[in-house]
């Protein structure tokens, strides 16, 4: 049974996370320092993009970050996307830390530091993360003047083992990318080299689309996949092999959308498909 998840005490560590098989990303080291907040950084992005979490420029130690703050995420809402190849499959509990946004971006960073360790990578995969943190009250109450809407902190019954028994909100450190959003003719390779990257590491992001990199680095992971992972793992084998293709599909499409003038594409010509129209 999992560890019961509640704000931790002065000078604690908390776990790395999520508390179920694959890679996890530690706390932030700073993780009880009082965050100084400066703006926010995604009011631009369209609604699509600002469902599941807002970002943040803060100041925590006189350092100045991007903060990605989660919503209160129940998996019932997206039911319809994992019940036909989940249910009487995998432990509900089990499906919440595989499909909740926070725990798919705790997922893919804990996977790119583990790459450095067990595979000798050192080159910058994506922006940087330094750890998640829980909010304080007083964190919330900034928020909550700011407008944000953290969403209903309640989850349906099915969905409620000791774990998440807690109102905490959850936030992701990352470093402060000054750069504009976007893919252009001068950064598309660059992102292009990378994206395939994360995929020999086994992390797909889900979610490729020019407003998802800064400087040719990717900076949300919220609707990532990275092995092992459930809803891969009950798939036939042609099955996860095309899903896992998607990211290489999404880019090419990527690039079409943003009229970046370029050569560069991740698939031939023959093996390009339309992806995007209907997708879950």
């Amino acid at each position: 049974m999992p560890k019961r998840m509640t704000r931790p005490r002065a000078g604690s560590q908390p776990p790395a996370l999520p508390p179920c098989p694959g890679p996890k990303l530690a706390a932030f080291q700073h993780q009880n320092t009082q965050i100084k907040w400066i703006e926010r950084l995604d009011i631009d992005r369209d609604s699509e993009s600002t469902i599941q979490a807002c970002v943040y420029k803060v100041e925590i130690k006189s350092k100045v970050y991007a903060l990605k703050i989660f919503k209160f995420f129940d998996p019932a809402a997206v039911r319809y996307y994992w019940e036909p190849q989940l249910q009487n499959v995998v432990p509900l509990n089990e499906i919440l830390f595989y499909t909740d946004p926070f725990f798919a971006e705790c997922r893919a960073y804990g996977r790119i530091k583990e790459a450095r360790v067990t595979k000798g990578i050192r080159e910058k995969l994506a922006v940087p993360c330094h750890g998640y943190l829980f909010l304080t009250r007083s964190d919330e109450r900034q928020l909550e003047r700011d407008g944000v809407d953290l969403g209903p902190r309640s989850l349906s019954k099915e969905f409620r083992p000791p774990l998440w028994d807690t109102n905490l909100v959850r936030a992701i450190v990352k470093d402060f990318e000054p750069r504009p959003s976007g893919l252009n003719s001068k950064n598309v390779r660059l992102a292009l080299r990378k994206l395939k990257r994360l995929n020999e590491i086994q992390v797909y992001n889900g979610d490729v689309r020019g407003e998802n990199f800064r400087g040719g680095y990717l900076v949300d992971f919220g609707m990532s996949q990275t092995e092992p992972h459930c809803l891969l793992d009950t798939l036939e084998e042609a099955q996860a092999d095309a899903k896992k293709e998607e990211d290489m599909v999404m880019f090419d499409e990527a690039v079409i959308e943003d009229e970046v003038k370029t050569t560069a594409r991740a698939m031939s010509k023959r093996r390009q498909q339309p992806l995007r129209k209907g997708k879950i």
